[in-house]
């Protein structure tokens, strides 16, 4: 009787203090290591009077830990391995886009000679992208402070497009530069990222973070929601404004983080964005699904 006691009382604080454990989110990389890193973003646009139009956008990236620089920020490699961009007008069929793995069908219609061309450009342009670099830069509080590299990477994709006209690529290449440069390449990437509580956190605390990417702010409140051996799992929730005030909405979702290094292991995330254009509001809804594994 009395050793079980003693068993209880030992299991009982065990498991207080497993629940009062609190841990140090970080980002913490070896270099050399490497990681798959996987993005699907599935959205439906509306707009009042217009039919929807639905997106399917997916990404995966190899990441190759390199040095740590003098401002103890760890460079990394990306390189695009797998990419898709499909639009279709019901959710279902897709009637344009780029799919690296041939996994969706692309049923364009080939009787408009405009959607031929875009279909070629496009062809060029997503394809060009596989295995192509670019370094990216992340502070030890998680955040993405310098992109470089994109424009070299957009250099080589016109150069060695094939399908294109000669005549058609310096104008593409500028579109492409005023689209896809380092500073918009960071605030796309910002989001995919997370900025780390500048403290130990334990089951239940919350912090805060804004987070800057391309269409405005997240303004992001992060709730502990668990803590295992080798995770943590964070409640997300936020709203997200413009400077020009004319962007509202909500994001919300959970997050698990690897405790070895801060990276997203699993994450689900659903947004809502509307944008106000002249008395018209376009309404966007947004699946994003996060996940990394070390390769």
């Amino acid at each position: 009787m009395k050793y079980s006691y003693i068993l209880c009382c030992c299991i009982l604080l065990f498991s207080a203090a497993s629940a009062q454990e609190k841990v140090r989110l970080r980002a913490s990389y070896n270099e050399g290591d490497k990681f798959l890193y996987k993005m699907s973003c599935s959205s439906k646009t509306s707009r009042e009077g217009v039919a929807s139009l639905f997106t399917l956008m997916k990404f995966e990236f190899e990441f190759l830990v390199g040095k740590l620089n003098t401002r103890k920020q760890q460079e990394i490699t990306l390189r695009y391995k797998n990419i898709a961009y499909l639009v279709s007008p019901d959710g279902k069929k897709f009637v344009f886009g780029y799919d690296s793995k041939f996994e969706h069908p692309i049923e364009i219609d080939s009787s408009k000679q405009a959607n031929i061309l875009m279909y070629d450009v496009f062809q060029e342009v997503f394809s060009g992208m596989i295995d192509q670099e670019f370094s990216i830069y992340i502070a030890e509080d998680g955040n993405l402070v310098n992109v470089l590299g994109v424009d070299k990477m957009v250099d080589n994709i016109v150069d060695n497009s094939v399908a294109i006209p000669g005549e058609f690529k310096p104008g593409l290449r500028t579109a492409l530069k005023q689209s896809m440069n380092n500073e918009f390449m960071k605030k796309q990437m910002n989001a995919a990222f997370n900025t780390m509580p500048g403290k130990p956190v334990g089951v239940n605390d919350s912090f805060d973070a804004d987070i800057e990417f391309a269409g405005g702010i997240i303004h992001g409140n992060y709730t502990v929601q668990k803590i295992d051996k080798k995770t943590v799992t964070l409640l997300a929730k936020g709203n997200i404004s413009s400077g020009e005030n004319n962007v509202d909405g909500t994001t919300g979702g959970t997050i698990v983080l690897d405790r070895s290094n801060g990276m997203t292991k699993l994450g689900d995330i659903k947004t809502i964005v509307n944008v106000r254009v002249n008395d018209r509001i376009i309404s966007t809804e947004t699946d994003v699904v996060i996940s990394s594994e070390k390769i």
